[in-house]
């Protein structure tokens, strides 16, 4: 492998970390029915927002240099192909990369990345971050395990640590921080 290659991966391992710690943080910071305070709601938005473009840099344009495709081991393609397939149908039947990558595209392009004035065309919901959090994770292991093999990982997170157990025992700290943070501020309005 390549110097430049070497790079390349471990940018996109850091991209895929920070991509990952997003989703993390806003799943922790789950919002009440009614959100009282525009604070919380905004800084919701804006991570929705950072996971959205952030996601796209990697799973959007096929091709794009970053796109995971063409970043890994062209032998390993298909095998994370059908990683990627597997984990979409074990979280909903019929649930593809395709629609996925639609629903993401929705948004991005009329929401996050650009501004859709036309109502009818803007996305109405948000897309569902699960579905991406099992791509990049799926990506993020096949990235760590190439430069592993070339003895160049070091300074990144096992895979193992970014999701299962040691995410839920983050999510939950981050959710207990952000409660306090909300019970601190509990009567406190949106302006002076």
């Amino acid at each position: 492998m390549s110097e430049d290659q070497v790079q390349k991966l471990r940018e996109t391992l850091h991209s895929l970390t920070e991509l990952l710690t997003r989703i993390l943080m806003y799943d922790a910071l789950q919002t009440p029915e009614k959100e009282e305070l525009n604070f919380f709601r905004i800084y919701r938005g804006s991570l929705m927002d950072s996971v959205i473009v952030s996601w796209w840099k990697h799973f959007g344009s096929h091709s794009d240099d970053c796109h995971w495709k063409n970043l890994i081991d062209s032998s390993s393609v298909d095998i994370v192909r059908n990683k990627i397939s597997i984990a979409m149908a074990g979280l909903e039947p019929g649930l593809t990369s395709d629609s996925v990558w639609k629903d993401v595209q929705k948004y991005r392009n009329t929401s996050a990345a650009h501004l859709g004035f036309d109502p009818y065309e803007r996305a109405k919901t948000y897309p569902r971050l699960k579905p991406l959090r099992l791509q990049s994770e799926i990506v993020y292991g096949q990235i760590f395990d190439e430069l592993e093999a070339v003895g160049n990982n070091s300074g990144y997170t096992v895979p193992q640590d970014m999701s299962g157990d040691r995410r839920r025992q983050i999510e939950a700290h981050w959710r207990s921080m952000g409660n306090a943070a909300r019970s601190s501020l509990a009567g406190w309005p949106n302006e002076p």
